[in-house]
């Protein structure tokens, strides 16, 4: 009979653990936030914004640096812009201005 191979070394106790998948989810920077659907209504300062082909569908993604504005156009084209998310000399609110440049391009 052959002998029986050598059991496996046990981990020392410097060894670090075994890696596990993340359990809680990543923290986002405090000014981030998930793209949600936003209403044209509140760039457009009160007017629908639509037209006879459709409406508009904008999402935001308000970061620390950049705020990246997507657009569905009324035509059924998806566009996209990224601006600074503080640039007071230029705007107040990126998402705002973003939309707004939207609406004022598609015209």
């Amino acid at each position: 009979p052959s002998p029986s191979p050598p059991p496996p070394p046990s981990p020392s106790p410097s060894s670090p653990p075994p890696t596990r998948p993340r359990s809680t989810p990543r923290r986002r920077h405090p000014k981030a936030t998930a793209a949600k659907p936003f209403s044209a209504m509140a760039a457009a300062e009160g007017s629908p914004a639509n037209t006879e082909l459709g409406k508009w569908e904008f999402w935001i993604d308000r970061g620390g640096t950049f705020t990246d504005v997507v657009a569905k156009l009324p035509s059924g084209d998806v566009e996209t812009r990224k601006l600074l998310s503080e640039n007071p000399e230029a705007y107040k609110d990126a998402a705002i201005q973003g939309i707004r440049d939207f609406i004022a391009w598609g015209k």
